[in-house]
């Protein structure tokens, strides 16, 4: 292991990987507003006797009008859809459509779309198509290629498999690969 391994790794996790400050910065902002809230509305029924006697006058004319399990459903389901929003935010990952591949004292991070781009490109042009009717996404471990022929004109399923196998092994990306052939060609 070399002293720019570390360096690499945190870079290369830096770039392909979404940072989680938005939802921590949101989180935080909602926090400290709650409690100065409640810091100036404790502060003001302390030092002011008016405030005080609307505040309990508002308090027991809302729940005059609303009942206490309605108001208890509602709130738990604010606060329950709000946790569940955080944790989703926590848990789920927060990843980028990037690539990265390491080798030696290189690293290398390539957006998703360029390689769909590249498999897309090798597939048109080994099975004769035009590159317009032949589309590649890529997701984590898996390239989907689709292909919408010539009206008439068979498409061989393996050699689009084939192209694209091969050019994801020349580039270093190992990924399985679906090729889907449309049903319905176009007319050229």
């Amino acid at each position: 292991m070399t002293i720019v391994d570390p360096v690499y790794r945190r870079v290369v996790r830096r770039e392909t990987q979404a940072a989680r400050t938005a939802p921590a910065v949101i989180v935080a902002l909602t926090v400290l507003a709650l409690l100065a809230a409640g810091a100036v509305v404790a502060v003001g029924t302390l030092l002011d006797p008016d405030l005080r006697d609307g505040l309990r006058g508002a308090v027991s004319e809302f729940g005059e009008r609303i009942d206490a399990g309605t108001l208890a459903i509602g709130a738990g389901a604010s606060l329950g859809g709000a946790g569940v929003l955080l944790v989703a935010a926590s848990i789920v990952p927060g990843r980028r459509g990037r690539h990265a591949r390491v080798r030696g004292r290189t690293a290398l991070v390539v957006d998703d779309g360029v390689i769909a781009d590249i498999v897309a490109d090798a597939v048109s042009a080994r099975c004769g198509l035009d590159r317009a009717r032949t589309s590649a996404t890529i997701g984590r471990r898996r390239v989907r290629v689709r292909i919408v022929p010539t009206s008439g004109v068979p498409v061989d399923d393996a050699l689009p498999s084939r192209a694209a196998r091969e050019v994801l092994d020349e580039i270093g990306f190992d990924a399985e690969v679906s090729v889907t052939v449309a049903e319905k060609g176009v007319v050229s």
